[in-house]
């Protein structure tokens, strides 16, 4: 399932000063890849994604997180715990 990217061009979802035009074109390049980046999302695994989220800074996590729809995110960071 194609989805249409929208452009955001504010921390954390586009690094400080990237300018619009280039974020626009990013997304219609996304847009243009249809099934193989659906393919290629799907095949992340957990630990890709952990990963991914840890390398943000705990407030950028809760962002990106809650534009997942999750609410409240805990722990701060994401993987297995310390036993």
């Amino acid at each position: 399932m194609t989805v249409s990217y929208p452009v955001v061009a504010k921390p954390p979802y586009s690094p400080p000063g990237t300018p619009v035009g280039l974020l626009r074109e990013l997304a219609a390049t996304l847009d243009g890849l249809g099934q193989v980046l659906d393919a290629a999302l799907d095949a992340l695994t957990v630990g890709e994604t952990e990963l991914a989220l840890n390398s943000l800074g705990p407030k950028d996590r809760q962002a990106i997180m809650r534009g997942l729809g999750f609410r409240k995110v805990e722990p701060r960071r994401f993987g297995a715990r310390a036993q």
